[in-house]
Parts: structure tokens; C-alpha cells; sequence
């Protein structure tokens, strides 16, 4: 294509017809899975702030509704993970606690380790595996997900770090890195600056109109004066 922007349809509508497709270029959805991650490791970093404890509970790892954690502060219940023994038993009392375990864990082991931990635990790469270019978004998070290890290699292990670390990875916009690299029985697409240099048996130029003129939109006029 002449521009990137609508590369990720293309994509889609290959994929609809069961034919095997990577991207080049295109912008990928991976902000779910990783936004709610670096949610849940910025309420670790924090416990004691209420506004990001609730943001997890409400959120794609344990959707709980308002009216659960009105009920929970009604009935005397905090949003401090650390205080989950305290708290009133229900949904609300359950998450807390399982948060409180995660944060124990953020205590001792380093935080690719951790985070390697609780991905595997709230199933964020099964959850973009199964959605629509799954194989594209699953290489897409793996690859933000090293930027978490690659800060720990350096000497950073902190919690602070790797919520930085991922912060990098949500805003690496190009899926570049599909789930099974290297493969030839694919669709690739990408646009005419990705494919420079390359050769393939069959090319197809696609969106070749809705071309736009440039044109001048202004002008000064300048006297001798």
C-alpha cells in the first residue's frame, strides 16, 4: 500500500479467509492487555493509593461493577491490598486478596521474574492470542514484554522499573514481531517503504486511488517596500 494506515484491515480480511498474514508496519492493538497490566503493576508500586486499586477491580482482570465496591465501603471496606484480611468478605475482599499476593511476590523476586508471574497468572497472552490477528498482537506484547527483561539485564529490577519498561512497550506502535517469525507461506503486508529491497514471486498493489493533491493553501506577497 502507499500509506500504513489502513494496513491492519488488509490484515483482518485475509484473516477472515483462514489465509496465514504478517505485518509489516501497522499499528496493532496491544494497548488492552498491556494497559491493564501496567495497571496492575502501578497499584503494586502504590498499594496505598485507593484511585488505582480501583481501577484494577474494575477493569478487564476482575470487572467487578460499582455497585460491588459500594457495598464494600458501605459495609467498612478499604481498597488498600494489604489490608484484604480485614476487609468485609465478597468479590471485592477476594480480588484484594489476590492483589495482597501479588504484592507479597513483587517483595522478593525481581520484577521480569514477577511479571513473567502475573501474566502468565491473568492469562494476557491467551487473551490476545484468542482475539482477531491474535498471532500479530501475541508477538506484538512478547515484544513489549522483553523491553521488561531488557531493563532487568541492565540492573534495574525494580517494580518502577518495569512499569517504565512497559510504558516503552505500549508506546511501540509497529507490530513487527509476529508470533512465528521467519515463516514464507504467509500474506505479508506492509507498504511501498517497508517493501524497498525486497523481492517476492507475487506483488499486489493495494488502495492504489484516494490519492490527495498538496497543494499551496496560503501565500505571501512581498513589495518592494
Amino acid at each position: 500500500t502507499d500509506r500504513k494506515k489502513h494496513l491492519h484491515l488488509y490484515a483482518q480480511a485475509l484473516e477472515t479467509q483462514n489465509l496465514s498474514v504478517d505485518v509489516a508496519g501497522a499499528t496493532i492493538e496491544v494497548e488492552r492487555g498491556l494497559g491493564e497490566l501496567l495497571g496492575v503493576l502501578e497499584a503494586l508500586v502504590d498499594p496505598a493509593n485507593p484511585v488505582l486499586t480501583v481501577a484494577v477491580l474494575t477493569g478487564l482482570f476482575f470487572g467487578l461493577d460499582h455497585d460491588a465496591l459500594l457495598d464494600h465501603r458501605l459495609a467498612g471496606g478499604g481498597f488498600d491490598c494489604r489490608k484484604a484480611e480485614e476487609a468485609p468478605s465478597g468479590p471485592v475482599r477476594d480480588a484484594l486478596h489476590r492483589m495482597y499476593g501479588w504484592w507479597q511476590d513483587t517483595l522478593t523476586a525481581p520484577s521480569d521474574v514477577f511479571v513473567t508471574r502475573l501474566v502468565e497468572d491473568l492469562g494476557v497472552l491467551p487473551d490476545a492470542a484468542a482475539s482477531e490477528l491474535g498471532g500479530l498482537r501475541t508477538g506484538a506484547l512478547l515484544y513489549a514484554l522483553d523491553t521488561v527483561r531488557a531493563a532487568a539485564t541492565t540492573g534495574d529490577t525494580s517494580l518502577v522499573g518495569a512499569v517504565n519498561a512497559l510504558r516503552t512497550g505500549i508506546e511501540w506502535g509497529d507490530a513487527e514481531t509476529p508470533l512465528v517469525p521467519g515463516r514464507t507461506d504467509a500474506v505479508r503486508v506492509m507498504n511501498l517503504h517497508k517493501a524497498k529491497g525486497l523481492e517476492a514471486k507475487v506483488v499486489v498493489l493495494a488502495g492504489p486511488g484516494g490519492g490527495s493533491r498538496s497543494g499551496a493553501s496560503f501565500h505571501v506577497s512581498r513589495d518592494e517596500g
